[in-house]
């Protein structure tokens, strides 16, 4: 989606992408990267403040835009560590709406770690499993949500059929042997002869074979 895809280089770099669930459903998907050093004759300060002013935008326009956006960040801010920055962007996370479902170090090297990657979500509707799958593809651990989804489908259609055991099938025996049919078989006009056989022997089958 080339308008919730702002790209400045090193920065903020970003691409959503919607997937269509169902006829019903359609989600955003969003992977931002931001590096930690910034461009050439952008000082440090300018470089986060220009990531935070973006990331507060596309997240306005996220969820103008979706009922359900994702957003999957390579932040290098370590939410592990509280300062000004960080509180800044949980600030700005928290402010449209949205929090922070990673809770636990995605980068380890030596002795040092970090939780630098995020998935953050303005979703409260569906139950949502998140964690991080250890893992030596890269430097970084695989950060995972897992939510569900129900699309709206369309009503299953109620099955009614008649309770065609021994039992009943034995008493409606039992009952149209003690009908009299005389004056069915006697009547000559089919029409009417099917009409007051009909009367007669609907309501025992209706009694004695019932729909469930």
């Amino acid at each position: 989606i080339p308008d919730l895809s702002p790209f400045i280089p090193y920065t903020f770099e970003s691409l959503t992408i919607e997937i269509k669930l169902s006829t019903y459903k359609t989600i955003s998907c969003t992977s931002i990267y931001h590096s930690p050093t910034p461009p050439t004759n952008t000082t440090h300060s300018n470089h986060t403040s220009t990531f935070l002013t973006n990331l507060d935008s596309l997240l306005i326009n996220l969820s103008n835009a979706y009922d359900t956006p994702y957003v999957l960040l390579d932040s290098n801010l370590n939410l592990l560590i509280s300062n000004m920055i960080t509180n800044s962007y949980i600030d700005t996370i928290q402010a449209n709406g949205y929090h922070q479902l990673i809770l636990k170090a995605t980068r380890i090297h030596n002795n040092s770690y970090s939780l630098i990657d995020h998935i953050i979500s303005n979703t409260a509707s569906n139950p949502i499993n998140s964690g991080i799958i250890i893992s030596d593809i890269s430097d970084h651990f695989i950060t995972f949500c897992e939510t569900t989804h129900l699309s709206k489908s369309k009503p299953k259609p109620s099955i009614f059929k008649r309770n065609l055991s021994q039992e009943n099938i034995n008493n409606l025996k039992v009952a149209l042997n003690g009908i009299d049919w005389g004056h069915i078989l006697s009547d000559t006009d089919v029409d009417s002869s099917f009409s007051k056989f009909w009367e007669t022997f609907e309501p025992l089958f209706n009694l004695f074979i019932p729909i469930s």
